[in-house]
């Protein structure tokens, strides 16, 4: 175990030295203050790193404090702070590899199950900042909310506005004069972070269809959110980490319906699991009482438990998705326009779901070009058409040149017909025409979903992504 006072002379020496990488290192004397910082709330950390020549600043004498930061570069100031990856290891890791910079400390966390989104695209929160510091630290795998009670608690953190979960403000984003600080405070409190990979109390794998709701918010917690369905029961979604995703639709208190798409995370039908062959399945398939066969999956009923497979057609019918009903549960369904904003969030995340499993980063929600699929959707509901070029002629690109989103890149998914997202989404990713590549392209970034419904309640989906 280190000393705290060496920790801290450690976190200095480590974090200071590669706090910017875009950034270029100008003079910096024991008295110097950068011309920005003066008067900053955190200008005495910000002046201790100038005082042992470790700064790092812009050409114009800045240091920019309210910049933010993305996960990557506060995930590389945390492990090279402890010392735990070596700068000098993961630059010729990268360098040699042809990998991403960031290759070795994402590596190093997610063989610890430390809480990641693995998107740089977007700013990082200060409740994901929160998260990582205190799980990485504490060793319990927290949620946001239970990580920043564990910041104000170790006095950590006094927030930004209150010592309050409230007032730390876990939305909005973590400036460079932030993450300096955290890392500094977490320093002088903890000499070494916890290396065992963490294990978390959430055992949602135990949960099946007859259990009740209480069983699943004592082994799950609650819900991230609560969403309705064309059934008569709601789901309850937990999608704070994608690489866990899940769904339980709850009825009258009792789990009546579940879906994941990863691996060992609901009781598995039959031993059944994520990564099987259909073959595979089918093989221990016994006592059906009827089966369904489609392009997209296979569906079968064993006493009273509909149980419906999802497969990856493009890769030798692998098992991509696994969702189980109660059969009674499920012989009425019914759509209305009250299911169009659930739709969406669900399109959305099944996305991210999807490219998480496969080690692709998340896509980061774009209200503006959400509106633009909308706006598609509707128009395909009500002019009766289904194609990416609308009756006006108009395309993709000529409707978000004309809402004024500039991009480098960008594309469109549609689809028609199917009875919900999750359907939809599997049959986007069995498409042959371009559907699937634009759901798992690693370089777009933002994504927007836009659900309607016709004269019939019949529902048109739309799923627009771009990169700025």
């Amino acid at each position: 175990m280190l000393s705290t006072s060496k920790a801290t002379k450690r976190f200095i020496a480590a974090v200071i030295a590669m706090f910017l990488l875009a950034a270029v290192p100008v003079n910096s004397y024991a008295d110097s203050i950068f011309t920005d910082t003066r008067s900053h709330w955190a200008e005495p950390y910000i002046n201790r790193a100038a005082a042992d020549k470790l700064a790092l600043g812009y050409p114009d004498g800045t240091f920019k404090p309210n910049k933010s930061i993305s996960e990557s570069e506060f995930l590389a100031m945390l492990l090279r702070s402890y010392e735990v990856v070596q700068a000098s290891e993961a630059y010729d890791i990268a360098n040699n590899s042809g990998l991403p910079w960031h290759y070795s400390y994402y590596n190093y966390a997610y063989k610890r199950n430390w809480p990641l989104t693995f998107d740089n695209t977007a700013d990082y929160r200060r409740g994901q900042a929160a998260m990582l510091m205190a799980s990485s630290a504490s060793g319990k795998a927290l949620t946001e909310t239970e990580a920043i009670q564990w910041l104000i608690d170790e006095k950590l953190s006094t927030g930004r506005t209150a010592a309050t979960i409230a007032g730390f403000d876990r939305d909005g984003t973590l400036t460079r004069a932030e993450a300096l600080t955290f890392l500094y405070k977490l320093a002088e409190h903890t000499a070494e972070l916890q290396s065992q990979p963490l294990h978390s109390n959430d055992d949602r794998s135990t949960i099946g269809i007859h259990d009740t709701l209480d069983k699943l918010l004592t082994a799950a917690a609650k819900p991230d959110r609560i969403d309705s369905t064309e059934y008569s029961y709601s789901w309850y979604i937990y999608n704070n980490r994608y690489d866990h995703f899940q769904l339980y639709g709850v009825e009258n208190g009792r789990v009546v319906a579940l879906f994941t798409n990863a691996a060992n995370t609901i009781a598995r039908p039959l031993g059944i699991n994520i990564g099987m062959t259909l073959t595979e399945a089918k093989s221990i398939i016994v006592n059906q009482q009827k089966s369904i066969t489609k392009p997209d999956y296979y569906q079968y009923t064993i006493s009273g438990i509909c149980t419906t497979l999802f497969i990856d057609k493009h890769d030798n019918d692998t098992i991509i998705g696994i969702q189980q009903q109660l059969a009674s549960s499920i012989q009425a369904k019914v759509h209305s326009s009250s299911l169009q904003e659930p739709y969406k969030q669900l399109l959305f995340d099944l996305a991210n779901a999807e490219r998480t499993r496969r080690g692709i980063h998340a896509l980061t929600w774009d209200e503006p070009i959400s509106k633009i699929a909308a706006a598609h959707s509707k128009d395909m509901a009500e002019r009766l058409f289904f194609s990416h070029t609308n009756p006006d002629d108009q395309s993709p690109f000529d409707r978000m040149r004309d809402a004024g989103i500039k991009y480098s890149l960008a594309s469109e998914n549609i689809a028609y017909g199917y009875q919900n997202p999750i359907f939809a989404h599997f049959a986007l990713m069995n498409s042959t025409t371009g559907h699937r590549k634009s759901i798992l392209n690693s370089k777009l970034s933002f994504l927007g979903t836009g659900i309607a419904f016709n004269e019939t309640l019949t529902p048109y989906y739309t799923q627009s992504f771009y990169t700025k």
